[in-house]
Protein backbone atom coordinates (compact mmCIF):
# COMPACT_ATOMS: atom_id res chain seq x y z
CA UNK A 1 0.00 0.00 0.00
CA UNK A 2 1.16 3.38 -1.02
CA UNK A 3 1.48 6.26 1.29
CA UNK A 4 -1.12 8.21 -0.36
CA UNK A 5 -3.53 5.61 0.53
CA UNK A 6 -2.62 5.18 3.75
CA UNK A 7 -3.12 8.88 4.54
CA UNK A 8 -6.78 9.00 2.70
CA UNK A 9 -9.13 7.56 5.08
CA UNK A 10 -11.52 6.70 2.28
CA UNK A 11 -8.89 4.63 0.75
CA UNK A 12 -7.64 2.83 3.58
CA UNK A 13 -10.95 1.86 4.99
CA UNK A 14 -12.62 0.30 1.66
CA UNK A 15 -8.84 -1.57 1.10
CA UNK A 16 -9.00 -2.58 4.78
CA UNK A 17 -12.45 -3.41 5.38
CA UNK A 18 -13.92 -3.98 1.76
CA UNK A 19 -13.67 -7.60 1.54
CA UNK A 20 -15.10 -8.51 4.82
CA UNK A 21 -17.71 -10.78 4.81
CA UNK A 22 -20.53 -9.45 6.80
CA UNK A 23 -23.36 -11.67 4.94
CA UNK A 24 -24.94 -8.56 3.75
CA UNK A 25 -23.28 -5.67 1.68
CA UNK A 26 -24.95 -3.32 3.45
CA UNK A 27 -22.99 -4.33 6.14
CA UNK A 28 -19.76 -4.47 4.45
CA UNK A 29 -20.76 -0.75 3.13
CA UNK A 30 -21.63 0.29 6.78
CA UNK A 31 -18.17 -1.35 7.76
CA UNK A 32 -15.78 0.46 5.22
CA UNK A 33 -18.13 4.11 5.90
CA UNK A 34 -17.70 3.40 9.52
CA UNK A 35 -14.07 2.81 9.42
CA UNK A 36 -13.64 5.91 7.16
CA UNK A 37 -15.00 7.67 9.65
CA UNK A 38 -13.35 6.63 12.52
CA UNK A 39 -9.92 7.49 10.67
CA UNK A 40 -10.68 11.36 9.61
CA UNK A 41 -11.06 12.02 13.77
CA UNK A 42 -9.49 9.28 15.65
CA UNK A 43 -9.84 11.21 18.49
CA UNK A 44 -13.19 12.66 18.23
CA UNK A 45 -16.12 10.56 20.24
CA UNK A 46 -18.36 8.22 18.00
CA UNK A 47 -20.81 10.69 17.82
CA UNK A 48 -18.27 13.40 16.20
CA UNK A 49 -16.62 10.35 14.43
CA UNK A 50 -20.05 9.38 12.72
CA UNK A 51 -21.53 12.90 12.64
CA UNK A 52 -24.81 12.01 12.73
CA UNK A 53 -27.29 10.51 15.24
CA UNK A 54 -28.60 8.73 12.73
CA UNK A 55 -24.85 7.16 11.39
CA UNK A 56 -24.17 6.64 15.35
CA UNK A 57 -27.11 4.43 15.53
CA UNK A 58 -26.71 2.68 12.40
CA UNK A 59 -22.71 1.58 13.70
CA UNK A 60 -24.30 0.41 17.04
CA UNK A 61 -26.80 -1.58 14.87
CA UNK A 62 -24.34 -2.83 12.45
CA UNK A 63 -22.16 -4.07 16.14
CA UNK A 64 -24.67 -5.56 17.29
CA UNK A 65 -25.54 -8.20 14.82
CA UNK A 66 -24.31 -11.81 15.10
CA UNK A 67 -21.92 -11.51 12.27
CA UNK A 68 -20.47 -8.75 13.05
CA UNK A 69 -17.60 -10.18 14.90
CA UNK A 70 -14.01 -8.78 15.84
CA UNK A 71 -12.64 -12.04 13.34
CA UNK A 72 -14.61 -11.42 10.97
CA UNK A 73 -14.18 -7.38 10.74
CA UNK A 74 -10.18 -8.33 11.10
CA UNK A 75 -10.01 -11.63 8.57
CA UNK A 76 -9.39 -9.31 5.31
CA UNK A 77 -6.58 -7.16 7.37
CA UNK A 78 -5.05 -10.27 8.68
CA UNK A 79 -4.66 -12.04 5.33
CA UNK A 80 -3.51 -8.69 3.53
CA UNK A 81 -0.70 -8.69 5.82
CA UNK A 82 0.38 -12.26 5.75
CA UNK A 83 0.25 -11.93 2.00
CA UNK A 84 2.62 -9.29 2.08
CA UNK A 85 4.74 -10.78 4.80
CA UNK A 86 4.97 -13.60 2.47
CA UNK A 87 6.46 -11.43 -0.65
CA UNK A 88 9.41 -10.37 1.81
CA UNK A 89 12.45 -12.51 2.25
CA UNK A 90 12.62 -10.67 6.08
CA UNK A 91 9.97 -9.85 8.11
CA UNK A 92 10.08 -9.45 11.90
CA UNK A 93 7.02 -9.88 13.44
CA UNK A 94 6.73 -7.79 17.03
CA UNK A 95 4.43 -8.84 19.50
CA UNK A 96 3.07 -6.43 22.49
CA UNK A 97 0.42 -7.27 25.46
CA UNK A 98 -1.76 -4.12 26.13
CA UNK A 99 -3.66 -4.31 29.22
CA UNK A 100 -7.52 -2.21 28.63
CA UNK A 101 -8.55 -1.12 32.21
CA UNK A 102 -11.72 -1.02 32.52
CA UNK A 103 -11.50 -0.30 36.67
CA UNK A 104 -13.83 2.72 36.17
CA UNK A 105 -16.82 0.67 34.50
CA UNK A 106 -18.23 -0.85 37.57
CA UNK A 107 -20.78 -2.54 36.10
CA UNK A 108 -19.30 -4.55 33.39
CA UNK A 109 -19.05 -7.82 33.21
CA UNK A 110 -16.65 -10.46 31.64
CA UNK A 111 -13.13 -8.93 32.91
CA UNK A 112 -10.78 -10.30 35.23
CA UNK A 113 -7.76 -8.85 36.91
CA UNK A 114 -5.17 -6.69 35.77
CA UNK A 115 -2.68 -4.43 37.07
CA UNK A 116 -2.38 -4.51 40.89
CA UNK A 117 -5.31 -6.67 42.61
CA UNK A 118 -7.38 -3.58 42.40
CA UNK A 119 -7.19 -3.26 38.57
CA UNK A 120 -9.94 -4.71 35.81
CA UNK A 121 -10.09 -5.06 32.74
CA UNK A 122 -8.70 -7.30 29.94
CA UNK A 123 -5.48 -7.99 27.78
CA UNK A 124 -4.66 -7.81 24.12
CA UNK A 125 -2.30 -9.34 22.46
CA UNK A 126 -1.12 -7.80 19.12
CA UNK A 127 1.36 -9.03 16.65
CA UNK A 128 2.58 -6.18 14.11
CA UNK A 129 4.87 -7.68 11.31
CA UNK A 130 8.12 -5.13 10.20
CA UNK A 131 9.92 -5.12 7.44
CA UNK A 132 13.30 -4.65 9.16
CA UNK A 133 15.40 -2.74 6.21
CA UNK A 134 12.29 -0.23 5.51
CA UNK A 135 11.01 -0.54 9.17
CA UNK A 136 7.76 -0.49 7.23
CA UNK A 137 4.82 -1.72 9.16
CA UNK A 138 2.72 -4.36 7.06
CA UNK A 139 0.17 -4.67 9.63
CA UNK A 140 -1.50 -6.82 12.19
CA UNK A 141 -0.37 -10.51 12.03
CA UNK A 142 -2.77 -11.27 15.08
CA UNK A 143 -4.63 -10.09 17.68
CA UNK A 144 -6.11 -11.75 20.66
CA UNK A 145 -8.38 -10.21 23.12
CA UNK A 146 -7.79 -12.44 27.10
CA UNK A 147 -9.13 -12.32 30.08
CA UNK A 148 -7.16 -13.46 33.31
CA UNK A 149 -8.67 -16.35 35.19
CA UNK A 150 -8.33 -16.06 38.66
CA UNK A 151 -7.02 -18.95 40.86
CA UNK A 152 -9.66 -20.93 42.72
CA UNK A 153 -10.20 -19.59 46.01
CA UNK A 154 -7.52 -20.73 48.67
CA UNK A 155 -4.95 -22.25 46.17
CA UNK A 156 -1.11 -21.85 45.44
CA UNK A 157 1.05 -21.58 43.15
CA UNK A 158 2.95 -24.91 43.43
CA UNK A 159 -0.61 -26.60 43.83
CA UNK A 160 -1.32 -24.98 40.52
CA UNK A 161 2.07 -25.76 38.49
CA UNK A 162 1.16 -29.70 39.55
CA UNK A 163 -2.34 -29.58 38.21
CA UNK A 164 -1.10 -27.90 35.26
CA UNK A 165 -4.07 -25.64 35.06
CA UNK A 166 -3.57 -22.71 32.70
CA UNK A 167 -4.12 -19.98 34.05
CA UNK A 168 -2.12 -16.07 33.19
Amino acid sequence: MNTQELLDPKSWAERTFGRVQLHDMRRTRRAVQAASNLAENPLGSLPAQMQTWKETKALYRLLDEPDVTFAALMQPHFHQTREQALSSPVVLLVQDTTDIDLSHRHKISGVGQIGNERGRGFFVQTVLAVRPQTREVLGCMAQEPFVRVPAPQGEQRHQRRVSGSPRN
